[in-house]
């Protein structure tokens, strides 16, 4: 059987998210729809089909400018036609992963719009119907169902599961392709970043040309506090790590990822140290475990999975402990783990006995840093013939890949070292996080007791008759939304207005207008008019928002996507009065609760009958502006934290990855050191963000 013969996929339509006109309910999942505009090297882009077409051709600036200044991206495909002979000399090998890398722009400058989509198809498989072709789509068969490699859908399943697994923060910045001549216009391209994140990265690099901290500085300050009532960290080995030493004597390895290492470590390819096996389960009666970022293999019911029939695991690969294993399609991110038992995993993981003089955990700790992710990547296989495809580090691959094996008694040096480190810096981040919760909380016990009971202590109280309230003062009444709220809803027919905004943080913002030259009117036609005192609320996928309800608050007449309820308040009722109860926590659980369908949509039928409290319109006012004041520190104490989250996170990523790769020599402290064992579930390690790291398991359809 041919390669090409082994992708070719058949679908159940009924079962299956399938798109092909634009203007349908998943049309969005198409290259050709607009609404999804982009901008590449501060070139405005109409769609990722203009995109895709023009990379074809980077060789020839003037016929991309010509393909991306077409309207149309029907039009924009057929001009490259005539030229296709002439398209770049590897297309056959790159296009695949051209294709990827466009849809990650897409993504990363459309994930309000785009990304709901996206999250919206749940775990169904993606198709894109086709009459003609069986590599992007699926052609309809004799039997009614789909049939053909379905790339396309396969790669925007891809994309799926990345960013429910990582968030909108794993589009932040989308890298340009390591391959040659990646250019646009004459132009190398350049890091494309998310819109709501380039002013975010722009004053990191501000930051840090400004004030470069010292190793010794940066631990200091991250470990000591800046709220009263949190412990700075106090350990008698921590003054030793601050100047860690380098190796006395370097040499070139002959690496790209890695120019410099110590002398005395040979450089090896994964082969010598790793063996692959590929042991299938007869019973499905082993424990499953489940592959995690940070926590590694897991029990997969402990961890929150739903129980699986032993049939369903029939064919899983059987694992040891101590055996190493990596998710093909994730290696670029760091997803391996070690087996802390015997038992079960998908069988489209690779699975690894360590050989010779090898501590797996040390392979771990290096196969997770940046620099081997992009080897990985560079060194991932897809579908067809070349390069091409999905990003699946196959093993043969991956055994070819060299690496630097420091001696065993250095290796266990250094885990002992990082699993130290690990267990100190997570207790920072965890204390970190419990204590923006814990402001959190402060902030919305504030609100709260302001909405539900006024600014007067000894104001006389009266039942409210509605149970999330208890009692409020007398003279306020309460009234449910359908009477204090107007649904909204005016389509931008004929573009009646034309600025455009977005919800970021809990505040709607205005796109700038250089973010939008060269974007079709059209597109903006399904987007609604939103007017200043009008309240947006987020309606879709609610159960991946538990911790605050996405409101923003209008503060200028523009438009935005129709995926959000727009409500108008009416004469009785304040909008900041009105934004400050749906920020209410009561509120919010209340609101989770009534959502509809699977992920919990929301709609007005869905909250109109939820009562609210009505106080006096004079007091509305005094209440807001009361908040404002009373939550000011607490909001500043919220971003202090948040921000020394993220350089301790910086901070751990850079020590390990020196540690590891020998830019440092950690092997007199790690002598000082007590042995410590792999964190289990539930340890501080394994709790530090394991909420942002959700189950990998959804590649196992793959192997199917």
């Amino acid at each position: 059987m041919s390669e090409a013969s082994a992708q070719v996929r058949i679908y159940d339509p009924s079962t299956s998210v399938v798109f092909l006109k634009t203007n349908e309910k998943f049309g969005g999942l198409s290259n050709m729809a607009p609404g999804y505009p982009l901008e590449v090297n501060g070139i405005a882009i109409r769609t990722s089909e203009a995109l895709y077409q023009a990379l074809r051709f980077p060789h020839m600036p003037d016929l991309q400018r010509v393909i991306i200044d077409e309207a149309s991206p029907m039009t924009a495909k057929m001009r490259t036609k005539p030229h296709r002979e002439n398209s770049r000399e590897d297309w056959d090998r790159v296009r695949v992963k051209i294709m990827r890398w466009c849809l990650q722009v897409k993504l990363a400058q459309n994930v309000d719009a785009f990304g709901k989509l996206l999250l919206s198809t749940g775990e169904a498989p993606i198709v894109e119907f086709s009459k003609k072709d069986q590599f992007w789509g699926a052609e309809p068969g004799e039997d009614g169902r789909l049939v053909g490699m379905n790339v396309l859908g396969r790669l925007l399943m891809e994309l799926r599961e990345q960013f429910r697994s990582n968030g909108p923060e794993w589009v932040a910045k989308v890298d340009p392709l390591p391959i040659d001549h990646f250019d646009l216009l004459s132009r190398h391209i350049e890091p494309v970043f998310a819109r709501w994140a380039r002013s975010a990265e722009k004053a990191s690099e501000a930051r840090s040309a400004s004030k470069r901290v010292p190793r010794d500085d940066l631990f200091s300050a991250l470990a000591a506090p800046s709220f009263s009532g949190e412990r700075a960290m106090a350990d008698p080995v921590a003054p030793q790590v601050l100047n860690l030493p380098r190796y006395p004597e370097m040499r070139d390895t002959g690496l790209a990822w890695l120019p410099r290492a110590p002398a005395h470590w040979p450089v090896l390819r994964i082969k010598n140290v790793l063996r692959e096996f590929d042991r299938k389960s007869k019973t499905g009666e082993e424990r499953l475990l489940t592959l995690r970022m940070q926590a590694g293999l897991i029990d997969h019911e402990r961890a929150g999975g739903k129980a699986i029939p032993p049939q369903a695991l029939i064919g899983y690969r059987h694992v040891y402990a101590g055996d190493l294993v990596m998710n093909r399609m994730r290696a670029s991110t760091g997803l391996f783990g070690i087996a802390p038992t015997e038992g079960l995993v998908s069988p489209d993981y690779a699975t690894f006995h360590p050989i010779g003089d090898v501590d797996p955990t040390y392979l771990v700790y290096l196969f997770k840093t940046s620099a081997m992710g992009a080897v990985f990547r560079a060194e991932s296989k897809g579908l067809g013939t070349g390069e091409s495809g999905f990003l699946r580090l196959y093993t043969d691959r991956f055994n070819t890949i060299r690496i630097t094996v420091p001696p065993l008694d250095e290796q266990r040096a250094i885990v002992r070292f990082l699993d130290w480190h690990g267990s100190l810096t997570a207790k920072l981040i965890r204390a970190k996080r419990r204590l923006i919760a814990l402001l959190n909380e402060q902030k919305q016990a504030i609100v709260h007791r302001a909405v539900t009971r006024g600014l007067d202590p000894n104001a006389r109280l009266v039942p409210s008759g509605v149970p999330w309230l208890g009692d409020i003062p007398e003279g306020w009444r309460t009234a449910p939304a359908m009477l204090l709220f107007d649904e909204k809803l005016i389509r931008n027919k004929g573009m009646i207005e034309k600025t455009v905004l977005s919800l970021s943080y809990g505040r709607l913002v205005v796109k700038p207008e250089e973010r939008l030259r060269g974007l079709v009117p059209e597109s903006f036609e399904t987007y609604q008019v939103v007017e200043p005192g009008e309240i947006i609320v987020r309606t879709t996928d609610l159960q991946n928002d538990q911790k605050s309800l996405r409101v923003g608050l209008c503060a200028t007449r523009g438009i935005i996507t129709s995926a959000y309820l727009c409500l108008k308040p009416r004469s009785s009722l304040t909008s900041e009065f009105a934004y400050l109860v749906l920020h209410s926590y009561d509120v919010s659980k209340l609101f989770y609760s009534l959502g509809s369908g699977v992920r919990q949509n929301l709609g007005f039928n869905d909250i109109k009958r939820v009562p609210f409290p009505v106080p006096p319109v004079e007091q509305q006012q005094q209440l807001c502006e009361a908040v404002a004041r009373a939550t000011r520190d607490i909001n500043q104490a919220i971003d202090q934290s948040t921000r020394e989250l993220s350089l301790l996170e910086e901070l751990r990523a850079r020590l390990v990855a020196d540690a590891v790769t020998g830019q440092l020599d950690v092997r007199a402290v790690a002598a000082t050191l007590p042995e410590t064992g792999a964190p289990e579930l539930g340890s501080e390690v394994a709790d530090a963000d394991e909420e942002l790291d959700p189950d990998a398991e959804s590649d196992v359809e793959e192997a199917a």
